[in-house]
């Protein structure tokens, strides 16, 4: 799925573990939502989202299931229309066959909302590590954002487990993997559980499911999940044609994924930071680039990140900073194609030019 909104490096991991008490039963009645619909100044920001539901056991009494559900159901019927994939799993420990199972596709209100409705209570043991892998085959490769919601109140036998679970599938999917946890319950050891979920891949969140009482908490949820700013493109810098200089365009190259300035170019940059010192009405121009890998506004930071450390290294070596200028194009200006890893390599890059 390539489009303005995707991001190919990205798949963040949500597990909203849902947490019910006696007096939030009563407060299942009070969702009624409706879609977000995104303003000029939002986006999607999410590639895939993976719904997990805890139906097992140890969601003990109906009016907790309930509550559970209710949330669930709240949190579909207001997720936006957009560019992204979604799909919801119920898990039990019992035959995988008997599980709620509605694989990942382009989003559909409509099919999220009747897929929620089905949830049902299965009983037995609460195999999470089990139904986190399970999804490694939808995700594995896919180098975007997306995001993993489990609903849940994190009593399992084997915390390390998930947390490995997790961890199993960021490394499958490759980019930005997220988890997000909102707790179904009151347990001391299930909300550490859920919590140790949301920080373990770096870029999640947990929420107490108590607090999630009204319609408009729930939006909060789906917008942390799903929504950001649009990024607006900058302008391209208004820059005199490049004078005759005695110093060439010279592109310094990254790694994959990297940012960090390999020491062959040491010499490179001694001599720009020469050049601009012995020439007080020149300027640098330093214009950073990506290959194809990783989505579009992952790639358009990690340019910014390259750029960036470019810059640093010859303010460092005492080049007026005030003559660096600096843009960053992300993926969107190849060299050359991205169709071998020589050139996947050529691309990852930053440009230095001279001008007046």
């Amino acid at each position: 799925m390539k489009a303005h909104l995707r991001s190919k490096g990205i798949v963040c991991c949500t597990a909203l573990a849902l947490l019910a008490g006696s007096q939030a039963v009563s407060h299942a009645e009070w969702f009624s939502v409706t879609p977000l619909v995104l303003t000029e100044n939002e986006q999607i920001v999410r590639d895939r989202l993976i719904i997990l539901v805890d139906v097992t056991g140890s969601m003990g009494s109906t009016s907790k299931f309930d509550y559970e559900k209710a949330l669930v159901q709240a949190f579909t019927g207001t997720m936006p229309d957009g560019p992204y994939e979604s799909g919801i799993d119920s898990f039990a420990g019992v035959t995988h066959s008997e599980w709620l199972q509605q694989p990942l596709a382009p989003f559909s209100h409509d099919v999220m909302v009747r897929a929620a409705s089905r949830v049902e209570p299965l009983g037995s043991l609460t195999p999470l590590s089990r139904a986190i892998r399970n999804q490694k085959a939808e995700v594995a490769g896919k180098m975007d954002r997306g995001a993993l919601l489990v609903f849940s109140d994190g009593k399992v036998r084997d915390p390390e487990d998930v947390l490995q679970a997790c961890r199993d599938l960021k490394t499958a999917h490759g980019g930005e993997f997220c988890i997000f946890t909102v707790q179904a319950g009151s347990s001391e050891r299930g909300r550490k559980v859920l919590q140790e979920m949301a920080a373990v891949n770096g870029c999640g969140k947990y929420y107490d499911g108590a607090s999630l009482d009204s319609a408009a908490a729930i939006e909060g949820v789906v917008r942390d999940i799903l929504i950001g700013a649009r990024e607006v493109p900058k302008p391209a810098p208004q820059v005199a044609k490049a004078a005759p200089m005695p110093w060439k365009l010279n592109t310094i190259l990254f790694d994959n994924d990297c940012s960090v300035i390999a020491p062959m170019y040491e010499g490179m940059l001694d001599e720009a930071a020469a050049m601009l010192r012995d020439n007080p009405n020149t300027r640098i121009h330093l214009a950073g680039h990506t290959d194809s890998n990783a989505s579009t506004p992952y790639n358009q930071k990690l340019s910014e990140r390259r750029t960036e450390a470019v810059r640093v290294a010859l303010a460092e070596r005492n080049a007026d900073a005030l003559r660096l200028d600096t843009e960053s194009y992300g993926e969107t200006q190849p060299a050359v194609p991205n169709d071998s890893p020589d050139n996947l390599h050529k691309n990852r890059r930053v440009e230095l030019s001279v001008t007046e």
